[in-house]
């Protein structure tokens, strides 16, 4: 089949195909559709530069500590494992 000859053959199937009609809007129902965002009222609300400044610092104040705070535990984590590991090996010897 030759493009000219394939793209013949879409055109029918595409129009044989019922489904494919365009369907038309009645205009009372497009006159609601175009009012809907007319409808809502859209408030803004301006903070001062002061609180986003303010926001922005706590959030990054709570990372840090956050940050410390993991840190802090998975040492203390390796410190606990490794002095169990210690008196597991050594206990033994102490009893001698």
């Amino acid at each position: 089949m030759t493009m000219d000859k394939k793209e013949h053959w879409i055109d029918e199937v595409m129009e044989r195909d019922p489904f494919n009609k365009k369907r038309s809007l009645p205009s009372s129902l497009r006159n609601k559709l175009v009012e809907i965002p007319n409808q809502f009222e859209v408030n803004v609300i301006i903070l001062p530069r002061t609180q986003v400044w303010m926001a922005a610092a706590g959030i990054a104040l709570l990372i840090s500590i956050n940050v410390f705070a993991l840190s802090r535990k998975q040492t203390n984590v390796k410190t606990n494992v490794d002095n169990s590991l210690y008196s597991a090996y050594f206990s033994s010897s102490n009893s001698i």
